[in-house]
């Protein structure tokens, strides 16, 4: 039962990296194309806010709800089940 639970978090750890990389790629995606629009266009663009890296809920990898609802619950319900 241990070693289920054990891979249950490990999933949802690759899960959440995997959903972390791909958060990176938009957001160097989304830089360049802005930096890109500025560098064409001299009109001045409103400032750019500080990035926020947590969302405020809990530490490691529980900070994304979707990961209990998507991953840890139904995985607990079929151990149970």
């Amino acid at each position: 039962m241990s070693n289920q639970f054990k891979h249950i978090f490990e999933s949802a750890n690759a899960n959440k990296k995997l959903f972390d990389a791909s958060v990176l790629s938009v957001r160097e995606a989304l830089d360049n194309a802005i930096s890109k629009t500025m560098a064409e266009s001299s009109a001045p663009v409103m400032k750019v806010s500080p990035r926020v890296y947590s969302t405020g809920w809990l530490k490691g990898s529980f900070s994304y709800p979707w990961v209990v609802v998507c991953i840890i619950v139904p995985a607990i319900l079929e151990v149970i089940v």
